[in-house]
């Protein structure tokens, strides 16, 4: 890979996630959440239960909320990629534990 790459995933890496996140994290502060049958999915989790969400690629907004609410680290599926590197240190930072794989790198693992 060229230099000019890897400087680039460089910088991604230790100056725009710190960013990254706390832009997020400022904008989430801006919305309001309200879950509905919060008791029952909090009565599922206290009995051992799991419980699957999922979204679309850049919609993972609402994860800021949930390490809070349910006082747990969700998982969460991001690609192998560089540019997966990324939003996996983003996600980490949220609270969530991210899962590496994709449909065409490590997916079947993951």
């Amino acid at each position: 890979m060229s230099i000019k790459k890897e400087i680039k995933y460089f910088i991604i890496r230790n100056f725009l996630t710190f960013f990254a996140y706390y832009a997020l994290n400022l904008y989430a502060k801006t919305v309001r959440v309200e879950l509905e049958n919060e008791d029952k999915l909090r009565e599922h989790l206290e009995n051992n239960g799991q419980i699957i969400m999922y979204s679309w690629h850049q919609r993972f907004l609402w994860g800021f909320y949930l390490p809070g609410i349910f006082g747990k680290s969700p998982c969460i599926m991001i690609s192998r990629s560089r540019d997966g590197d990324f939003i996996a240190d983003v996600a980490r930072r949220i609270g969530w534990m991210p899962i590496r794989g994709s449909s065409s790198r490590g997916g079947k693992k993951a």
